[in-house]
Formats: structure tokens, C-alpha cells, sequence
């Protein structure tokens, strides 16, 4: 789904009935565990209220292949439900780093936002980075994976305009031998891979175990699932155009594919 581009009131008011919506502490903490598992945490637990020690929820990012749980990474998060006009302090970054366990990573997330100086505190120490989620981050999260928001219809002529004169364009364009458009959902985001229209398929030589293609004007070589009709080794590509961002939110795409001569020539349409 498009959401139309927020302003900073939009995110002012989103932000601040983000905020009310919660009633304590605890009620934002029970929030996060599926915000966290949404966001690729697995096992994620709410800590006991008199034993946390400033964290407040733990959960774990699987290694490799889930092949054994050497590998393993653990997050430990901090969440701090505040007014949104009250910024969290270095003091509170300090005293998170305190208490980090060799091999872990931290997470501070708010409905508010960070001092200057707290931000500088997070990224001071390379070997413990603090990951930093304020409400605006928290919003944008929200609205990429469809939770806890609503969407009211808005009719766009300019998108409409944009449609239309997009596909003029592929019609009159009489040189690409093949061109087809296929959805790239959630779940091949999540998946890391790339699903390959029958069309295209049915144009590769089936002892292939490489395709090299062209995406977004970039030669890549890909791996071929013929099982599954997929390329994979797709997650840097992913992150280079944005549909996955360095929080690990992502949202569906259109892959508009064409063969031009010999070359498949793979665009991504957002």
C-alpha cells in the first residue's frame, strides 16, 4: 500500500496518540514483543518487573541457517514511554551500556526522541552500539509493516496520471522482446528472494544454476531455485534499493521485468 509522504504536524499527532494510547510503562512493553518479533526477534519475552535490571525485554535473532545457536545474537531492550516532549538523556544510554553483556545488542526504543548528546553516546563505543528508536522511527516502522494503523482511501489523480502514462510508455516500447510484471510480497522480502516470473523462466536454459541479470541498470548474478522459480543471494541488492532499510523494515514492490535482446533487464518499481 502507497501511504502519502508525512509532514512533521502528521507525525506530531501520530506520535503523541501513540503515546496516550498506553497507559504505563508496562502496556508500551507488551507492545514491543510482537512490534519486536514482527521486526525479526524470535523468543522475545517481557522481563519480570522487579528483576530487569533497566532491560525490559529479551529476545534473540537466529545465526546461520539455524544450523546450531553459536551464532545466536541476543537483544536486550530498553523501552521508555515518554511524553513526547521529553527527550531521553545520555545519562540513560550510560547506564544501558552498564549493564551489556559481552556478545549482545541493545535496543532503546521511546515515544519521544534523544538528546543530542545521547546519540552521540550510542554510537561512541563500536564494540557496543546502542540502536536507537525514537517515536518517528517507531511511526514509520508501524506504517511498513501495517501495525496499529488504519488507512483511509485518498483518490490521486497524479498517481493515476503516473499509471497511465507508464504503461503508454511499455506499449509503445516495441524493442523489449518480453516484458511482465510480477509482485515481490512481504513474504519474499522476509525470505530474501526474488520470485521469477514464469515467462522468464520458460527463457532460461534449465541446466542453469547462474542467471546473470540487470537490476535497476546494475549487472548482478543471481543464484536459480527451479524448485521454487526464484533468485536468491538478493538481500544486499534488497538493502542497496531501499526495500530493505538498515532497521529491517521493508514493504511489497512490483519487479517489472523485460528482455531486451539477451539481457533481462529487472527494474524495481516502488
Amino acid at each position: 500500500m502507497n501511504v502519502i509522504d508525512l509532514n512533521d504536524k502528521d507525525y506530531e499527532e501520530l506520535i503523541f496518540k501513540f503515546y496516550t494510547y498506553f497507559k504505563n510503562a508496562f502496556d508500551f512493553e507488551k507492545f514491543l514483543k510482537p512490534f519486536l518479533t514482527t521486526n525479526g526477534l524470535d523468543e522475545v519475552t517481557v522481563t519480570r518487573r522487579t528483576r530487569d535490571g533497566g532491560i525490559d525485554l529479551i529476545g534473540k535473532r537466529r545465526g546461520l541457517g539455524g544450523f546450531s545457536n553459536e551464532d545466536d545474537v541476543k537483544y536486550y531492550v530498553q523501552a521508555k514511554r515518554n511524553n513526547p516532549k521529553n527527550k531521553v538523556d545520555v545519562k540513560k544510554i550510560r547506564e544501558l551500556r552498564g549493564v551489556m553483556p559481552s556478545g549482545t545488542k541493545r535496543l532503546f526504543i521511546t515515544t519521544s526522541d534523544f538528546t543530542k548528546n545521547a546519540k552521540e553516546e550510542a554510537l561512541k563505543d563500536s564494540f557496543r552500539p546502542i540502536i536507537l528508536i525514537n517515536g518517528k522511527r517507531l511511526i514509520d516502522n508501524c506504517i511498513d509493516n501495517e501495525l496499529g494503523m488504519l488507512y483511509k482511501p485518498v483518490f490521486s489523480k497524479i498517481s493515476i496520471d503516473n499509471l497511465i502514462s507508464r504503461e503508454k510508455e511499455l506499449t509503445e516500447n516495441i524493442s523489449d522482446s518480453i516484458h511482465v510484471e510480477k509482485l515481490i510480497s512481504k513474504n519474499d522480502i522476509r525470505a530474501r528472494i526474488l520470485p521469477i516470473p514464469s515467462v522468464i523462466l520458460e527463457t532460461i536454459p534449465p541446466k542453469s544454476n547462474k542467471l546473470k541479470v540487470y537490476i535497476n541498470k546494475k549487472e548482478e548474478i543471481l543464484n536459480i531455485n527451479w524448485e521454487r522459480k526464484y533468485l536468491g543471494g538478493i538481500t544486499k541488492i534488497y538493502r542497496d534499493n531501499g526495500i530493505i532499510t538498515s532497521e529491517n523494515s521493508f514493504s511489497t514492490c512490483i519487479s517489472d521485468w523485460r528482455i531486451k535482446g539477451d539481457k533481462i533487464i529487472i527494474e524495481f518499481l516502488k
